[in-house]
């Protein structure tokens, strides 16, 4: 399994949990549960733009020189969270 491959399985299922939390809080009333979806999202952000550097580092290790992957993530606020 490739790193990219591996990083979006893994974001994907923490992005699932922050929507469940955020459900969650929603439902009990609870304010702190959507920050902590947010800092799940922002993980997944960065565990996706990780495997995409650790897979560059290597194939550039190889020999082969690709242009820089960054991935885009779906949500808006967790790039601006990030930058």
């Amino acid at each position: 399994m490739l790193h990219t491959e591996f990083a979006e399985r893994a974001a994907r299922r923490l992005e699932a949990v922050a929507d469940r939390l955020e459900e969650e809080g929603r439902w009990l009333k609870l304010d702190t549960t959507s920050a902590r979806a947010k800092e799940l999202r922002v993980a997944a952000h960065l565990l996706r733009n990780e495997a995409a550097a650790v897979t560059q580092e290597e194939e550039s290790s190889r020999g082969r020189t690709r242009r820089p992957i960054r991935h885009e993530s779906s949500h808006r606020e967790d790039q601006d969270a990030v930058a």
